[in-house]
């Protein structure tokens, strides 16, 4: 079973970026076929490069689906091409805990960029915990260069957001139908639910 450290308290707003690194070792160049990458591309380029746990072992997950071999009953991947989604779950028996990881994109308004979110999720006995590798990371895919490069979340959903911090029990859900992100905040006050809305080149940070 992978191992993970369970983050209960406050965590500072660089794990919006999912365990911030140097953006110059997170630039990847992304390879397809046809006139443009799908999700799977974009996956394809991410988990060729992962560095931590949780992308590693999807990773080996991955590249048996894309062979049609059989998953384990434990493992779920959904791939949705024509709305730019995948997703990936995997249920450790042993400890009732559960690894997700989303992963979707989003087509620029100057139709040159894509932006691709990828969020990593930790639950345990059904109950969203803060896992060593969880949050929500960018990047920005350039159509001209083929590259996709980590973009800090401050970039795409403005300063407000990127200052929340993340606690024990927050959910984060991609869009797999529509354009807008979910977020889920546990706060002294109890769940509070936002929204990060697409505006062509990034979020708003939308308070309820």
């Amino acid at each position: 079973m992978m191992k993970r450290i369970l983050l209960l308290l406050m965590l500072p707003a660089f794990f919006l970026t999912a365990q911030a690194q140097d953006d110059g070792d997170m630039a990847y160049r992304v390879s397809f076929t046809g006139a443009a990458p799908t999700i799977c591309d974009f996956v394809d380029a991410l988990l060729s490069h992962a560095e931590d746990e949780a992308l590693g072992v999807f990773e080996g997950y991955w590249q048996l689906y894309k062979k049609g071999n059989g998953l384990p009953p434990a493992v779920k991947i959904k791939v949705d091409k024509p709305n730019g989604f995948v997703s990936y779950s995997h249920l450790y028996a042993e400890d009732n805990s559960k690894q997700t990881i989303e992963t979707c994109y989003w087509n620029c308004k100057d139709g040159r960029h894509k932006i691709v979110g990828q969020v990593i999720a930790t639950y345990q006995n059904g109950r969203p915990v803060m896992g060593q590798y969880d949050g929500i990371t960018f990047y920005t895919y350039d159509s001209k260069t083929r590259m996709m490069e980590w973009t800090p979340t401050g970039d795409v959903c403005g300063d407000e957001f990127n200052e929340i911090g993340l606690t024990d029990g927050t959910v984060i859900n991609l869009p797999d139908k529509g354009k807008d992100i979910s977020l889920w905040l546990n706060t002294s006050n109890g769940m509070k639910h936002y929204t990060l809305k697409w505006n062509g080149g990034g979020f708003d940070f939308i308070k309820k």
